[in-house]
């Protein structure tokens, strides 16, 4: 009897361990879409109607779009701190949405650490505050 029920709860746990790590999406290889960030006021919005702000982490390198322009940069975590870094852009003008690509920009480049839960990703600053809201793509 006793081994049964050591049996029962080892296939229970080895279940629930199944069913977590299959639901949460890892940071590298996941197509990430922003639905809020910090603005240059230093409260969280929601991304304007009729834009996608997006990243991808891959080998070291993020990329993605801002809203309007591409933009790519390097990246290094450990763990879960991260740095993201020598971020680039392309120049396109787009006057409604400039401004929240340079918040997006901006948040991106101040974030030390990160956090998954299924398949949400939040990037935190120096500072503990949540500064970017990702869902998986």
């Amino acid at each position: 009897m006793r081994k049964n029920a050591y049996f029962i709860l080892s296939i229970v746990m080895l279940s629930l361990m199944t069913v977590c790590c299959i639901s949460q999406k890892p940071l590298e290889g996941t197509s990430w879409k922003l639905d809020s960030y910090v603005n240059s006021q230093g409260n969280m919005v929601g991304v304007l109607s009729d834009t996608k702000i997006t990243a991808t982490f891959k080998e070291g390198t993020v990329e993605g779009s801002g809203g309007c322009n591409a933009y790519s940069g390097r990246y290094q975590v450990n763990g879960n701190a991260i740095t993201i870094d020598s971020i680039v852009t392309t120049y396109r003008y787009c006057e409604e949405i400039m401004g929240q690509e340079k918040d997006y920009l901006t948040a991106l480049q101040s974030v030390k650490t990160y956090k998954i839960e299924g398949n949400k990703l939040e990037m935190i600053n120096a500072d503990g505050k949540v500064v970017l809201i990702f869902t998986a793509a």
